[in-house]
């Protein structure tokens, strides 16, 4: 009998997924649902097999939401490596000059 269920620890084993993949498999794990489906879109033109055109549309279009979004995923990621918890959702503060 085979099991349904899915672990990341042995996908990642099995893989042989460095701890950056991992990290950023279970930091997209957390993202809100809206920047899931961002995400998914922005990948799923990348992968595309007219991508190369799509890749440079793309990045023509970038939108600053996702760039902010980008951002704090960033911080995220940093904070998990130093042990702290951001949530993704948040978005970075903007330092104003005195």
């Amino acid at each position: 009998m085979t099991s349904n269920t899915f672990s990341l620890d042995e996908l990642a084993k099995k893989s042989n997924l460095t701890d950056l993949e991992i990290r950023i498999m279970q930091s997209y794990m957390n993202l809100d649902n809206d920047i899931h489906k961002k995400l998914m879109a922005e990948l799923e033109a990348i992968f595309k097999p007219n991508h190369d055109e799509t890749v440079a549309s793309i990045e023509d279009n970038i939108e600053p939401e996702i760039e902010t979004e980008v951002a704090a995923f960033r911080q995220e990621l940093e904070a998990e490596k130093k042990g702290e918890t951001l949530l993704a959702s948040q978005k970075p503060e903007r330092r104003e000059s005195s």
